[in-house]
């Protein structure tokens, strides 16, 4: 991951913090894996190094579809931590 580049806020999407990502050793995203009021969201999982099973890490839900308000609603309901996408586009320079 070194030469990867992470913008935060994200550009595109809002994100949804549900556990620190400290507690994993790996995680894997899954795209439109499920809907809220007909809107789909993404999760990413995270496999907890103390037992190796998998949970939800964070939610991720694309600005297209999800108002930030509409987004840090649904998270606030499962508890989760929220960041509004970014208003700024990421430069063009890479």
């Amino acid at each position: 991951m070194p030469d990867e580049i992470l913008i935060k806020p994200y550009p595109n999407e809002h994100a949804c913090r549900l556990n620190s990502p400290e507690k994993y050793s790996q995680f894997r995203r899954v795209n439109n894996a499920r809907k809220h009021n007909g809107k789909p969201f993404d999760i990413i999982w995270g496999k907890k190094k103390s037992d190796g099973k998998w949970e939800e890490q964070a939610f991720r839900y694309p600005k297209k579809k999800w108002t930030a308000s509409q987004a840090r609603s649904h998270c606030g309901s499962n508890n989760g931590s929220f960041e509004a996408a970014s208003s700024k586009q990421p430069c063009d320079c890479c």
